[in-house]
């Protein structure tokens, strides 16, 4: 693990001028236009996995595109160009991925951070660090990530999903919609929803699910000799079962790791009722889905409604597709208009603190080895399942 010295004296060091590399291809062109100007900060597009320490290719982008060796036009991965100098005019250097400060991106392949010889700073554009030992990030790098900026929009997805399954709205898009003026819906005022998983897009579920009128179990590791509050219990995750038999619907808030792996499994699902139904807005891995398969095509559940998925994309004959009472969603629960630009404020918020030497806000311990303990309760501290290629 990271030690917090490292990353203390990292915060004392000078911030003032700045060789930025965004490596984010989907986001570069908001995050580069939101960027430019900043004083001290010289701004270079790229892609992620385009420079390994074995390559040898200074300025290939990855994409069969090369920069310019002086700092010129650059190619970026979505097909628009970026300079290599910064806002400032000053030259460009000739490989930005040896010469970065910093790396602005989401998720990198095995061994793509050895090859920053500068790197002093690495801002995540999601949430995710469990991928960063594997691809080489060298130790003593500061590490911040965007976890704040998608919480209110995954917290509204989770709850929607919800309420998509409680209120049969697929029937709705399945020729007439079914009989007129019956309905199966089910209430979410009064229902009783455990909530597995209070970090922050946790706790944001259990504000919207007890504003419209439900009783609310938070399931955390620590239970309740820490209380969350806006929950009307609060449960240890080895309780789980227990907790499952007396609610009628599960929301998944969960981050990967040894700790929560097929944490909601067979017995976990078994236990709720038949009218019950399961969200998953946090990781893959967390849940069963064999287990969650078999009840829905048994009928033990009324439906699912999963936003992560074991293999992303899912492919088109991935048996997912034909689960009756599932609802496959392609991973979006993050996206809103304005998250690039979020994404793009929260580096610079991260940005005012190290220049003020303040310890940056959304500072995050990475783990190079696997952890023996469960992590946090959330998907805060580590990505959830695929490509935000997703993100």
């Amino acid at each position: 693990m990271t030690r917090p010295g490292v990353q203390e004296s990292a915060v004392r060091r000078g911030w003032g001028d700045l060789d930025v590399l965004i490596a984010h291809t989907k986001m570069a062109k908001v995050l580069h236009d939101e960027l430019d100007g900043t004083p001290g900060v010289r701004l270079h597009v790229g892609e992620p996995d385009a420079h390994r320490p074995e390559s040898g290719e200074a300025g290939s982008y990855g994409d069969g595109t090369c920069g310019e060796g002086t700092g010129g036009d650059r190619t970026r991965g979505d097909g628009s160009h970026g300079h290599g100098a910064g806002s400032e005019g000053a030259p460009g250097p000739a490989d930005p991925y040896r010469t970065a400060d910093v790396v602005v991106g989401y998720q990198f392949p095995p061994g793509s951070l050895a090859g920053y010889p500068r790197l002093r700073w690495l801002h995540l554009t999601g949430t995710g660090t469990d991928h960063l030992a594997a691809a080489g990030l060298p130790p003593g790098v500061l590490v911040t990530t965007s976890a704040r900026v998608p919480v209110d929009a995954v917290a509204e997805y989770a709850v929607a999903g919800l309420l998509h399954l409680l209120k049969a709205l697929p029937d709705l898009g399945r020729g007439s919609g079914g009989a007129w003026y019956r309905s199966d819906a089910l209430m979410l005022g009064g229902s009783t929803v455990a909530v597995v998983g209070a970090g922050r897009i946790g706790r944001a579920v259990l504000r919207r699910l007890a504003a419209l009128g439900a009783r609310t179990v938070a399931v955390t590791r620590p239970g309740r000799t820490c209380p969350v509050p806006g929950a009307d219990r609060t449960v240890p995750s080895d309780r789980l079962a227990e907790v499952a038999a007396t609610a009628d619907h599960l929301v998944l808030c969960l981050p990967g790791g040894p700790g929560t792996r097929l944490l909601a499994g067979e017995r976990v699902l078994a236990a709720l009722p038949p009218h019950g139904t399961v969200v998953n807005v946090g990781r893959a891995e967390t849940l069963d889905t064999r287990a969650l398969y078999a009840a829905l095509r048994a009928g033990r559940l009324r439906g699912a409604f999963l936003d992560v998925h074991d293999t992303e994309p899912l492919p088109a004959d991935d048996p997912a597709w034909h689960v009756p009472g599932l609802v496959v969603s392609p991973h979006r629960a993050f996206a809103f208009p304005d998250e690039p630009a979020q994404v793009a404020q929260a580096f610079l918020a991260n940005l005012h603190d190290l220049r003020a030497l303040r310890s940056p806000r959304d500072i995050t311990l990475w783990h190079p080895e696997p952890r023996a303990t469960a992590p946090t309760d959330d998907t805060d501290s580590t990505s959830r399942t695929g490509e935000r290629t997703a993100q």
